[in-house]
C-alpha cells in the first residue's frame, strides 16, 4: 500500500498527486486500485496530462514557476480538502453522530 496523502516521503517534490493506492494480484493481473476523495480526483483528472508530460521526460521544458504554482494550487486543494471533512467530523459531532 501506498499512501501519498500522510506519508510525505512518498510524494514527488512538486507534484500534488494525493490518493492512497494498493496493487490487487488476481490470476497474474495486477490492478492498481487508488482511493481519492472527489476534491482529489478532480484535481488528477485535471493535472494528469501535465503530470504524464514531466514523467516523460519533459520536466526540462517546464518552467519551474509552473511546476512551483501548480504544486502550491495542489496544497492548497490539499488543505481546503482536510477542512471540509473537519467540518464535516464537527457537524456530526454536533448532532450527536459518531
Amino acid at each position: 500500500m501506498k499512501d501519498f496523502v500522510r506519508d510525505v516521503n512518498r510524494r514527488a517534490p512538486l507534484l500534488g498527486h494525493r490518493a492512497v493506492q494498493f496493487t490487487v494480484l488476481r490470476e497474474d493481473v495486477r490492478t492498481e486500485i487508488q482511493i481519492m476523495t472527489s476534491l482529489q480526483h478532480a484535481w488528477d483528472r485535471r493535472n494528469h496530462c501535465f503530470y504524464e508530460w514531466l514523467r516523460e521526460g519533459n520536466g526540462g521544458e517546464a518552467t519551474l514557476d509552473l511546476r512551483i504554482d501548480d504544486h502550491a494550487v495542489a496544497e492548497a486543494l490539499h488543505v481546503a480538502d482536510q477542512m471540509a471533512d473537519h467540518n464535516f467530523a464537527s457537524f456530526l459531532t454536533m448532532r450527536g453522530h459518531k
